[in-house]
């Protein structure tokens, strides 16, 4: 979705200046070689005829949703700050044997440490956060209307982080 995200924005607002995308480093890859391999992807053709530079627009921050404050460098959480004024937040596993605790941090802690971050940045205008499918999949019928959560989001992170991994893993199923 980052990347349909992306492609749009660039092609359907010519006024943005700078798109940073958050990338997780893997251990085969480095952040840099995989920006540059997904602004390859064909998704980017009909950009690439319109605005030939338009990859010089996109930034890769370093960074990894499972890791505490997103895993970004003082350096580019100061970029961040100082510089962004919407931010689209649409990270997500949708993994079904996803292990609890990495869940929790990727589909949860995420979202709370980026609304902090959030939260200093002078010129916001805008947060925009897409949610997992399944938010609410425990509705028979879903509205468009705020739903309150099964648990408090504070101590839902306080379990995960309290709770061993093994006992976690062996109560998820039910």
């Amino acid at each position: 979705m980052g990347k349909m995200l992306t492609e749009k924005l660039l092609r359907g607002c010519p006024g943005i200046n700078c798109i940073y995308v958050l990338i997780h480093r893997n251990k085969d890859k480095s952040v840099f070689k995989r920006m540059e391999e997904n602004v390859e992807n064909s998704l980017f053709n009909t950009l690439r005829k319109q605005q030939p530079e338009f990859q010089n627009r996109i930034v890769a921050i370093e960074g990894d949703c499972s890791l505490p404050n997103l895993g970004i460098s003082i350096t580019d959480r100061a970029k961040l700050i100082r510089d962004v004024s919407i931010v689209f937040h649409v990270a997500a596993t949708v993994r079904f044997n996803e292990k609890i605790k990495s869940a929790a941090a990727i589909n949860v802690q995420s979202l709370k440490d980026l609304i902090y971050l959030s939260k200093e940045m002078s010129k916001l205008k805008s947060f925009i956060h897409v949610s997992t499918a399944y938010a609410n999949c425990l509705q028979n019928q879903n509205e468009e209307k705020f739903y309150d959560p099964p648990m408090n989001v504070y101590k839902f992170i306080d379990l995960m982080e309290s709770m061993d991994e093994k006992l976690l893993d062996d109560i998820t199923s039910h």
